[in-house]
């Protein structure tokens, strides 16, 4: 499936995931946003997804794809065969054969599906070529369109022909598939496009006008940073678990088995995209504590048995095993450095990651790479020279580079690391001058990475891994309460 679906679809295939769409789709937001290109994301609606595929479409493109006879025959009879009842009065009518659409239920439904529906993303892709869709000034060449299943969303130009050449090549693609767009369920959202004329626009497309920012994928998308406020459907959503559980009734185990199995879960998903403000991991904290100690009832400070970081830690540190949300929610975003230091292609299709400084940092220390080719390592960012980064060893020179993300092949190939440096720079000085020097003779030309992570055993990254790490230099610091502090990750 991986070799057969294009990157943009992520359901139902192995190491994909929702989330690369939702991080593919913000990062080509942010991007419009910040380089000030207008555009208009669409939030597509297929009408009866399942249910609407022509069968005849969908045999003609397995064979197109290199599908054997014999096994488009099997398919063809698992379709064919297919049949429903209408009950009338409590009496089941005789069974209705279908004449389109997949089987419900069936385990190969979702995968023929997304097969089905892949051929629009090059659809799309051939109308930028030959020109009848713009180029978008920023957008990532990989990113034409996004989908999860038959959840599509596609960026245009913000112009009367792209909008109406998109619409006909949609209607044109239901035509053919039976996948037919329902505009009137669809989303459009403008980005940048003060000086747009946006009611001339659209004036063909009866899709609702919607803005930043949205739910996307169960995720909150916006342009630019998301505040308290965007987050707190999340909280609702917590406390609304209350209103179904009488807690007070039950026993401390029975709540702690709640706290953990429902109430922490519902953040899980968020967290593995998006980093809460401080203020709504407190408030998500303060709620799971709240039912913890007190279950519906008002909490005061004498129903609470022992300090709420103590009840975060591990077992076999003293405490209840409840999740850290701040350390596995950092935990969560090593993740993503992880996989980016594994595949780097997928960093082309995932786009920005959701990563701070310090997690940058955090990842460096507790990995190491070892240089083959270098092809896959970068240049100043990877923990190849001597164990440490480049940029951390000689800041100054870092400093005025102009390619920051150069792999170390390119950067070595013809010393295009010293064509990067910005040597009339305002602030160059004689310290810049002096790092130059160091860097030219330490640098040694040996390629490739391989990257291992020295907290576990083997090239696997587990995020419970990462939480072990975490809350061990956690209950290090309370005897040693500077340590962490040290490092900015009090």
């Amino acid at each position: 499936m991986n070799a057969i679906v294009s990157t943009c679809q992520s359901a139902f295939i192995k190491h994909r995931s929702i989330h690369d769409n939702f991080m593919a789709v913000r990062s080509a937001i942010r991007r419009f946003h910040r380089n000030k290109t207008s555009a208009l994301f669409l939030k597509l609606d297929i009408a009866k997804a399942f249910d609407s595929i022509s069968w005849e479409y969908l045999l003609a493109l397995l064979e197109h794809l290199g599908f054997p006879t014999r096994w488009r025959g099997w398919i063809a009879a698992i379709l064919s065969s297919s049949t429903s009842r209408v009950f009338l009065n409590g009496a089941p009518n005789p069974p209705l054969r279908h004449g389109r659409g997949l089987r419900q239920g069936d385990p190969l439904s979702p995968l023929l599906f997304v097969i089905a529906i892949d051929p629009l993303q090059r659809l799309l892709e051939v109308a930028t070529e030959i020109g009848a869709l713009a180029k978008l000034r920023g957008r990532p060449p990989s990113l034409c369109i996004s989908m999860f299943a038959d959840d599509a969303a596609i960026f245009i130009t913000p112009t009367k022909g792209e909008v109406s050449m998109l619409a006909r090549i949609l209607d044109l693609f239901g035509e053919v598939t039976g996948l037919k767009t329902n505009f009137h369920k669809s989303i459009v959202v403008p980005i940048h496009c003060s000086g747009v004329m946006l009611s001339d626009v659209l004036s063909g497309l009866p899709a609702k006008r919607a803005s930043f920012p949205l739910k996307y994928l169960g995720l909150p998308l916006s342009s630019t940073r998301l505040k308290r406020l965007d987050f707190q459907p999340l909280v609702d959503k917590i406390s609304s678990k209350f209103n179904g559980w009488n807690g007070k009734n039950l026993s401390a185990a029975g709540r702690l088995t709640l706290v953990k199995a429902v109430l922490t879960s519902q953040v899980i998903y968020v967290l593995l995209a998006l980093k809460p403000p401080k203020e709504v991991m407190k408030l998500i904290d303060s709620k799971r504590k709240q039912f913890l100690w007190a279950g519906t009832e008002r909490l005061t400070g004498g129903k609470c048995k022992v300090s709420w970081t103590r009840a975060a830690r591990p077992k076999k540190f003293g405490g209840l095993g409840i999740l850290h949300l701040g350390k596995f929610s950092r935990a969560l975003r090593l993740r993503w450095l992880w996989q980016d230091s594994k595949e780097p292609a997928r960093k082309r299709v995932v786009g920005d990651l959701p990563c701070t400084a310090v997690d940058k940092v955090l990842f460096a220390a507790a990995t190491s790479v070892t240089v083959g080719d270098g092809k896959s390592t970068l240049f100043w960012e990877s923990t190849w020279l001597r164990g440490l980064r480049p940029r951390d060893i000689y800041p100054k020179i870092f400093s005025i580079s102009r390619r920051k993300n150069r792999s170390i092949q390119e950067a070595l190939s013809n010393n295009n690391w010293i064509k990067d440096l910005n040597f009339h720079h305002e602030e160059l000085s004689a310290a810049h001058l002096q790092e130059y020097c160091q860097l030219w003779v330490e640098f040694k030309t040996e390629f490739g990475q391989q990257t291992g992570w020295q907290g576990g055993v083997g090239l696997t990254i587990r995020v419970v891994c990462c939480v072990t790490c975490l809350r061990s230099l956690d209950f290090i610091s309370s005897r040693n309460a500077t340590l962490l502090g040290a490092f900015g990750m009090s």
